[in-house]
């Protein structure tokens, strides 16, 4: 958080100094830079464990591709899952037909802590 504070030219405040607009303005602005930068990665990646709340369960390629939102359902989209085997598993979409198998590549298993992105 300081170094987007820093990365905004605010100066440095003491507890109880106030803000001027110009510098809540300039805060949001990082702020919001900061966010889309975020928002632009995770959108072509999915934890499927994550987003479902469920870490323990564990998922079929076929199973996990269909609880993916069709807006996010887009060539290189990564998703992420706790395979049946008990291993995560992370499959890279292709392109072409989503929901054929063919068109996923698998690009790991075994992570090492097996958590967050």
């Amino acid at each position: 958080m300081e170094n987007l504070i820093n990365s905004t030219g605010v100066p440095t405040k003491k507890t109880g100094d106030g803000l001027k607009s110009a510098e809540v303005n300039a805060i949001n602005d990082g702020t919001n830079s900061a966010i889309k930068v975020s928002n632009i990665y995770l959108k072509d990646r999915c934890n499927i464990n994550l987003e479902t709340l469920n870490l323990n369960k564990a998922w079929k390629l076929s199973d996990a591709i269909e609880l993916v939102p069709s807006n996010r359902r887009n060539a290189s989209l990564e998703i992420k899952f706790l395979g049946e085997s008990g291993e995560w598993e992370v499959w890279e979409f292709l392109g072409g037909d989503y929901n054929n198998l063919s068109s996923w590549v698998s690009i790991g298993t075994n992570i090492i802590d097996g958590g967050l992105w």
